[in-house]
């Protein structure tokens, strides 16, 4: 997750796109609106402590603040290579785009220079990548998979799942949330040490298609986001696009980042819609 102005040529996205730091999904919902329903389902909660570090352009999280968050890495080397989002004690959900094999889920992890910040980092074994049988790795469609651990997550507080989707929430114009450890600059080739968020506004996708026009059109399976300077880069991949659903206040997986352009350009980055492949995921 990064902020980092460049030039471009293409028409811009629209100024109303842009975000501020006074809109903050995580604290106040969408357009802070106070919904009536209530659940009992366990998932989608935060893990509130008193830390909480801004930084410049965007936010770090809480330790352990999301608790549905994964590093993707390498098994030997620990690379990172995706992010990831816990939906029960067995699967990670992620792109379909992330298979590199061998690799691990890092769970509980926040800051990856300091060894036992929290008690909650546990790193679990791949033993089975699936990927949407109807993927296709040049045009990044259907750019989903499950990837299944060699051992159960224990749930607490500071780990468990994301709520997933029962419907298509109507989310154009909307404010939705980024995870990630990806890069913070690509002319750097710096990478976050820390997790961090980022608040993104859903644009339509015929806004989003112009800028796509060499490549394949917005499907009705993918999403674009977008935020002025802001986005998500190289390292982000397969991480959650997260919408506070009001009326239950609960974080609700609704995308996967997938692929864009550049990064924090007026390109729009594009993400697969979770809910289209609800039936695929169970």
């Amino acid at each position: 997750v990064r902020a980092i102005p460049e030039s471009t040529t293409e028409k811009p996205v629209s100024e109303e796109s842009d975000i501020t730091e006074v809109y903050d999904s995580s604290e106040d919902g969408t357009y802070s609106y106070n919904g009536t329903k209530s659940t009992t389902c366990p998932c989608g909660w935060r893990y509130k402590n008193k830390s909480n570090a801004k930084i410049i352009g965007g936010k770090e999280t809480q330790v352990n603040e999301y608790p549905f968050m994964v590093s993707l890495v390498n098994r030997t080397s620990n690379g990172r290579i995706c992010g990831g989002c816990i939906i029960s004690p067995m699967h990670v959900l992620t792109a379909a785009h992330c298979d590199f094999p061998p690799m691990s889920a890092v769970i509980g992890e926040h800051d990856v220079r300091v060894s036992g910040e929290t008690n909650a980092t546990m790193k679990i074994d791949i033993k089975n990548f699936i990927k949407h049988t109807n993927f296709t790795k040049y045009l990044l469609q259907n750019d989903i998979a499950v990837a299944v651990l060699s051992e159960q997550i224990s749930f607490s507080a500071k780990v468990g799942p994301a709520c997933l989707p029962s419907e298509r929430p109507v989310l154009n114009n909307r404010i939705v949330k980024a995870l990630g450890w990806g890069l913070l600059s690509t002319t750097r080739n710096i990478s976050s040490a820390v997790l961090r968020e980022v608040n993104l506004k859903v644009v339509d996708s015929a806004t989003c298609s112009h800028h796509y026009y060499d490549l394949n059109p917005i499907s009705d399976t993918q999403f674009c986001t977008y935020a002025k300077n802001r986005d998500t880069c190289e390292g982000d991949s397969g991480g959650p696009i997260l919408w506070l659903d009001p009326e239950i206040n609960r974080y609700t997986l609704v995308g996967i980042v997938s692929f864009g352009k550049s990064c924090a350009t007026i390109v729009p980055g594009v993400n697969t819609e979770v809910s289209s492949f609800i039936n695929w995921i169970q």
